[in-house]
């Protein structure tokens, strides 16, 4: 889907607003395994789709903070967060914000993770700045920087808007889908807000049309991924990797071979 997008428009970034990794903010130990080698073979499959920036969302801390710094070392992607820092010296541990420059325009990314507690087992070794203080920094840095800039927020919705109402000079902002995707980008504040369906079932795509300064139009749609849609070939072979170190390793949880298995 997403090639299939880039044939059509070419000028095109791929973006996740956070909680990509885990479904929930804590793993259990019985599944705590597979959980890690799931998130895995979800890296290495935004990393061939060629994602370009994804937000840490707090689901994402739930196999720990050790865990992630070495998952990003694998990602092809740039994996951010404006917000989560330090316990000890209060300074962000990753990336805050990444540029991206597409059609001749850059377009400045940041990543906020609301403060929902994490699972993490080094939960004491970070903490969540204050959104709102953060997005009011990262937006006076970027605007020097970027034509465009986009906040990726995971958070709860209504999080999400008092955000967006309290933060100016946002053009975009990406939330998570819970408790319902944003098909078309809706005004909130002085931005526009959108999302797409929770672990791809939806893609949102939204497109914006840049003046001589600031975007002028924000428009997009929620697209379907089904089976009429031409899978990439090299995911067709992740799929059926993971498939079969889960049977190996925990038989009665595999189910049902992927429809793309040769056996």
């Amino acid at each position: 889907m997403i090639a299939e997008i880039r044939k059509s428009y070419p000028n095109v970034l791929v973006a996740d607003a956070g909680d990509f990794l885990f479904r929930s903010i804590h793993l259990s130990s019985i599944g705590e395994e597979a959980d890690k080698v799931a998130a895995r073979y979800v890296v290495k499959g935004m990393s061939l789709v060629k994602y370009d920036v994804a937000n840490i969302g707090p689901n994402d801390l739930a196999a720990g903070l050790d865990f992630l710094l070495d998952i990003k070392k694998e990602a092809a992607f740039t994996i951010i967060s404006s917000n989560i820092v330090s316990t000890k010296t209060s300074t962000p541990i990753f990336e805050t914000s990444a540029i991206k420059i597409v059609g001749g325009i850059k377009v400045g990314f940041f990543g906020i993770a609301g403060s929902g507690a994490s699972g993490a087992h080094d939960r004491d070794t970070f903490s969540f700045a204050d959104p709102q203080e953060t997005g009011e920094k990262m937006v006076m840095e970027l605007s020097k920087k970027a034509a465009v800039i986009v906040a990726l927020l995971a958070m709860d919705r209504k999080d999400a808007y008092d955000f967006a109402a309290a933060v100016p000079g946002i053009d975009l902002i990406i939330t998570t889908s819970q408790p319902q995707p944003i098909p078309v980008p809706k005004p909130v504040g002085t931005s526009y807000m959108a999302s797409g369906d929770e672990k791809g079932k939806r893609l949102g795509r939204t497109s914006i049309v840049v003046g001589s300064s600031r975007p002028y139009m924000i428009t997009g749609q929620v697209v379907p991924i089904g089976s009429l849609i031409n899978r990439d070939p090299s995911l067709n072979k992740l799929e059926n990797d993971y498939y079969r170190w889960l049977k190996e390793y925990s038989p009665e949880s595999a189910g049902d071979p992927p429809d793309t298995m040769d056996e």
